[in-house]
């Protein structure tokens, strides 16, 4: 990882500590990396990133975080811009001390988390977002019945079209849901055939349509044996 000022300014600190080569910020750096590309799901990686430390490393650390973490978004941003890649949302990056990590050998936990959604409410990709509705309940998965106090659509995120079919057929017959926001799921593959030079610009835009006429169809179908 190099052009990466921030980091380097971080390496420059940790140098003077003399500290372990485990504990080096590209090292730390390339670890939260790879965690993050390697969960990537629907062209987007997890954003919320927890790394754990042994209590004696966390305490060699705590005087070079204020440089480490701008220094870790930096190499994520960077690692993003060449994988054409995206964060779920903003980075959310803690480090914590953790007794069952041995000295020299962090752990990086990462998810998805999307901060604006209510834990209580849905979990990330379920479906929530915004607009009041009083007294109605809504059932998530095989979780308790809810409040309702957002209108529900689905949000697609990129997901297969089965995964979505799936959702609005779930979705339809709930009392003030209100449709989807699926566009990658439309679009994504003819674009990506009309981009590579498999598809032409008209085959690319019936195939778009053709995808969007089906998921509405999905929905109407679902909606009225709801």
């Amino acid at each position: 990882m190099t052009g990466q000022p921030l980091l380097e300014r971080a390496i420059a600190r940790v140098l003077r500590l003399g500290l372990p080569a485990s504990l080096h910020p590209s090292s730390l750096a390339q670890a939260v990396v790879d965690a993050v590309l390697g969960a990537a799901a629907g062209g987007e990686v997890p954003n919320r990133i927890v790394v754990r430390l042994s209590p004696g490393d966390a305490r060699s650390l705590s005087g070079v975080l204020d440089d480490l973490e701008p220094a870790i978004r930096e190499s994520l941003d960077a690692a993003c811009r060449s994988t054409g890649l995206r964060p779920f949302a903003p980075w959310q990056l803690t480090f914590m001390p953790s007794v069952t990590c041995e000295p020299g050998q962090p752990a990086v936990n990462v998810d998805f988390h999307d901060p604006a959604a209510p834990a209580s409410v849905a979990t990330v990709r379920e479906t929530v977002r915004i607009r009041r509705l009083q007294g109605l309940l809504l059932r998530l998965a095989a979780g308790p019945a809810v409040p309702l106090t957002h209108t529900p659509f689905v949000l697609g995120r990129g997901a297969d079209r089965a995964a979505v079919d799936h959702w609005l057929r779930q979705g339809a017959g709930v009392p003030g849901y209100i449709g989807f926001a699926i566009g990658r799921t439309i679009w994504w593959e003819p674009l990506q055939g009309y981009v590579d030079g498999t598809v032409s610009r008209d085959e690319a835009t019936r195939r778009i349509a053709a995808n969007y006429r089906g998921h509405i169809e999905v929905y109407e179908r679902a909606a009225e044996e709801a």
